[in-house]
């Protein structure tokens, strides 16, 4: 049985340096083995954070092929996650991949399948499925505290828009965004979705226009139960990170805040409120308890509480999203998007 697991991060922008640095200082039963970025300067520039704690490389293949990391955290872009995830695979790795699964459900249809066939455990980077508040909340709507949920409304706001090179490889609004709230809302509820229509503008950002996106995106999601779910992004709220939920059930409702329950307005640099400045000061002890429980599960050879096909169902709601807005708001049902990418669950 293993004891230790040794972790290799691919990936070292702000994501992958943050769970590196979490694995080295907060991660039981944990060892940081290697860091790794393509970009060589980049790699080296990290010295004074990892030098000495564990190797520093450029090179993907050297971290795969150390026999002594068993498990990889995979922080790049989205376009790289398919050839990273396809490789760890092939490595026998233990996988924690950021979402979405691949930038393209094609892709992420095989690495469902590579992994069902593989046997490899993987888990994906919904972190909110372990923040206390959601536990909080899907605890009371599991007992029944608010009868059967009938409606979801949930919201992401980002304070400032990402840069446009973010933007060319972010895989629009819906799957870089709403992902979130589309997994959230299959957790809470237990349901899955069954149609998205989406509508969506730029209103802020003209960076997104000239990426092909919108920096505000509303979809409306059909559950398997009958129950609805209305979803919000946005990229520059201006006056902080802002999180929200909303479960309306037949007995009555929830609410899950980014703050404390509050009246009054929200300005750009003199809100009453204090807002969290961005998603690592919201969800950080959700990050690290995320990577606990996937250092447990590789311990303890247990599935993942994140699976693939929860991320592929979350992927194939943000896709039918993207095409239901660049098709006039017209209604996608999953099945569809699953035909139209040859795919199916």
């Amino acid at each position: 049985m293993v004891t230790s697991v040794g972790i290799g991060v691919i990936g070292l922008g702000r994501m992958g340096k943050y769970h590196a640095l979490n694995v080295g200082r907060a991660i039981r039963h944990a060892k940081l083995v290697a860091v790794c970025d393509v970009n060589a300067d980049l790699a080296g520039s990290l010295a004074n954070d990892f030098g000495g704690i564990c190797k520093i490389t450029n090179d993907v293949s050297e971290l795969l092929e150390d026999r002594s990391i068993q498990a990889v955290i995979i922080a790049t872009p989205s376009n790289t996650h398919y050839e990273l995830a396809l490789a760890a695979i092939q490595s026998n790795k233990a996988i924690f991949l950021e979402k979405p699964l691949a930038s393209r459900i094609d892709e992420a249809r095989v690495i469902v399948n590579m992994v069902k066939e593989s046997d490899v455990l993987c888990q994906v980077g919904f972190m909110r499925r372990y923040d206390p508040y959601y536990l909080e909340a899907k605890s009371l709507i599991d007992s029944g505290e608010i009868g059967d949920p009938v409606f979801v409304k949930s919201m992401s706001r980002d304070p400032v828009a990402p840069s446009k090179d973010y933007l060319e490889s972010s895989g629009g609004i819906f799957v870089d965004v709403s992902i979130h709230d589309y997994d959230i809302l299959r957790f809470l509820t237990r349901q899955e979705i069954l149609s998205v229509q989406a509508v969506g503008a730029v209103v802020l950002t003209p960076e997104c226009r000239e990426v092909g996106d919108v920096d505000l995106g509303i979809s409306f999601l059909e559950l398997s139960n009958g129950a609805c779910g209305e979803i919000e992004a946005y990229r520059n709220a201006k006056y902080g990170y802002d999180i929200r939920a909303e479960i309306l059930g037949t007995k009555g409702a929830m609410f899950i805040f980014s703050n404390a329950n509050y009246t009054g307005i929200a300005l750009e640099g003199t809100s009453r409120v204090k807002w969290h400045k961005g998603f690592l000061e919201r969800f950080d002890q959700a990050y690290i308890a995320e990577i606990q429980d996937f250092v447990d599960c590789v311990i303890s050879d247990r599935p993942p509480r994140v699976t693939v096909e929860d991320a592929f169902r979350a992927q194939l709601a943000a896709e039918a999203a993207t095409r239901s807005l660049s098709e006039g708001g017209r209604k996608i049902t999953l099945d569809q998007q699953s035909s139209s990418a040859s795919t199916s669950l």
